[in-house]
């Protein structure tokens, strides 16, 4: 159903692996496909990493070797050790390492999943149950660094910081990831998500109580907004979380935020950067919908309300291959107007790695494959 999608992507791909190896891309301008690069991969060098190896498997031949053997040389250039210790050290592990080893046959890459897995563990907080933003110069959000991290938590690390931690519990049969992964599921859940749905972006905590002093957004130019892709984090987080589980309060938790997308979305399902009644629209934003879209079709199990679910996640899908997906010319595959960062105008309008990287995944899926 979606493999010509696939294969527009994986030329995309292809051709930006050309143009910036050994470099990583980061986002790329609409209009030029000119890419903004970086040494290790910043804040995302396992997107990169996963999209090469889900092309890899998807081509096959002398393209796919190339990816594979190329996706090999960034595991070992991603800049792991600057990762440690942030809220997204997990997701690229997971990409890089659990992902790999399921498209790349060789089990041995899941050690560096589990590798991951203990880095989590280390950032994870006991006392408040919550895994802290962390210390991390995040490219292109320098102006929203926070000055204290270590009481910090962001509505991201509900699934940047779990999704790898529920694999490496069925892996390794250690308990540890399946506890600290459910209580920062849990603490996730009271901290960020709202009642009508919509989610905070941060809280500031005090680490020796555990309480919360401040939710608030950074992301949003009106201050009570919801950032779209927080919600595309927060749907991600509660379906890995439902598949781990079958916990209903978790499926519950999904329901709310769709129907809060529902609300505030246009009818072609892409979200605005900011969404909300007082929110503007300004930017139109694919990475929200890329990951509302990926969590929703990889939903698992055949009960009425997940169906519906997995069927709106579908929607979404098939809304960014028909009106956001270059299919001709030279940047054929480009999946287009992304926004990284409405308030300061970076990349608000942009072709984003970890877009791309959501948006492939959720087309295998929705094609039956991994």
């Amino acid at each position: 159903m979606y493999s010509e999608a696939m294969n527009a992507v994986s030329d995309r791909v292809l051709a930006t692996l050309n143009t910036v190896e050994p470099r990583f891309p980061l986002f790329a301008d609409p209009d030029t496909g000119v890419w903004e690069t970086t040494a290790d991969g910043n804040w995302c060098p396992g997107h990169w990493i996963g999209l090469l190896w889900s092309v890899s498997a998807h081509r096959g031949g002398p393209a796919g070797e190339r990816c594979r053997s190329a996706a090999e040389a960034y595991t070992e250039r991603a800049g792991w050790e600057r990762l440690r210790g942030s809220l997204f050290a997990g997701m690229n592990y997971r990409y890089a390492g659990f992902r790999a080893a399921d498209l790349g046959g060789d089990p041995k890459l899941s050690a560096l999943g589990v590798r991951g897995a203990e880095h989590v563990v280390a950032c994870f907080d006991d006392s408040t149950g919550v895994v802290p933003v962390g210390s991390f110069g995040t490219r292109g959000l320098e102006e929203h660094a926070a000055t204290d991290p270590a009481v910090v938590a962001a509505v991201d690390a509900g699934y940047t910081a779990t999704g790898l931690l529920w694999r490496a519990a069925d892996l390794t049969g250690d308990e540890r990831y399946r506890r600290i992964a459910r209580r920062h599921t849990d603490t996730h859940l009271r901290w960020f998500v709202r009642d009508d749905g919509s989610v905070w972006h941060k809280a500031s905590f005090d680490p020796n109580t555990g309480s919360v002093e401040r939710r608030y957004n950074q992301l949003t130019r009106v201050s009570d907004a919801c950032w779209a892709r927080g919600l595309g984090w927060s749907i991600a987080c509660f379906a890995d979380a439902y598949n781990a589980t079958g916990d209903p309060e978790y499926l519950g938790t999904l329901e709310r935020h769709v129907e809060y997308y529902r609300r505030w979305t246009p009818a072609d399902d892409v979200p605005f950067a900011e969404l909300g009644p007082d929110a503007p629209e300004t930017y139109p934003d694919t990475s929200g919908a890329a990951l509302a879209a990926y969590g929703l079709v990889r939903l698992v199990g055949d009960d009425r309300r997940v169906d519906s679910l997995r069927e709106f996640g579908t929607e979404i899908l098939s809304s960014l291959v028909s009106d956001y997906l270059v299919t001709e010319g030279p940047l054929r595959g480009q999946l287009h107007s992304g926004c990284y960062n409405a308030v300061d105008d970076v990349a608000p309008n942009h072709e984003l790695v970890w877009s791309t990287y959501y948006f492939f995944v959720t087309l295998a899926s929705a094609d039956g494959k991994r």
